[in-house]
């Protein structure tokens, strides 16, 4: 516990102490800083090192389903021991001439499907309500796509981790 001050040299003193726990607690936390910057560069490096052999894995995967895709035709979802692989039907909708497209989506007074933010662009997710023909007559098309998805049971897999211990 400080003592109580009794002069204008005391407050001075306590003005400086001040001063010195500030400078010594930012010394602290720039040293800190340094510390938490050093280890987050660090962890970005391996989690890129993780993420691009995840994605080589996943290409990998895709590609041996799709090679096998007439064993997804009753079931569009593969059980395995350590998660599932499913196809899924994914629909967008894409133009080939964004400028164009708003200009038909005005001319049609179709506004609701165009969002203006900095500029006027079609908003393709809410396009995605409108029939073909629509869609044609903006210069837009509907895209039909199946994709995979890779679901790891995670679970399971911790399970077996912390059985490897």
């Amino acid at each position: 516990m400080a003592k109580k001050l009794e002069t204008w040299e005391d407050v001075d003193n306590a003005i400086r102490r001040i001063g010195e726990i500030g400078i010594e607690a930012g010394e602290i936390k720039g040293e800190a800083d340094l510390r938490i910057n050093d280890i987050r560069e660090n962890a970005q490096l391996a989690i890129g090192t993780l993420q691009e052999e995840k994605q080589l894995i996943e290409g990998m995967v895709d590609e041996f389903c799709r090679a096998r895709k007439d064993e997804f035709t009753g079931k569009r979802t593969k059980k395995l021991t350590f998660g599932q692989v499913r196809f899924k039907m994914g629909r967008r909708v894409e133009t080939s001439n964004e400028a164009l497209t708003v200009e038909a989506l005005k001319t049609m007074k179709l506004m609701d499907f165009v969002k203006v933010k900095h500029e006027e662009k079609p908003d393709l997710t809410a396009m995605r309500k409108l029939d073909d023909l629509t869609l044609g007559k903006v210069g837009a098309q509907r895209v039909v796509e199946d994709h995979l998805l890779i679901k790891p049971d995670l679970t399971k897999i911790r399970e077996v981790l912390d059985g490897d211990d």
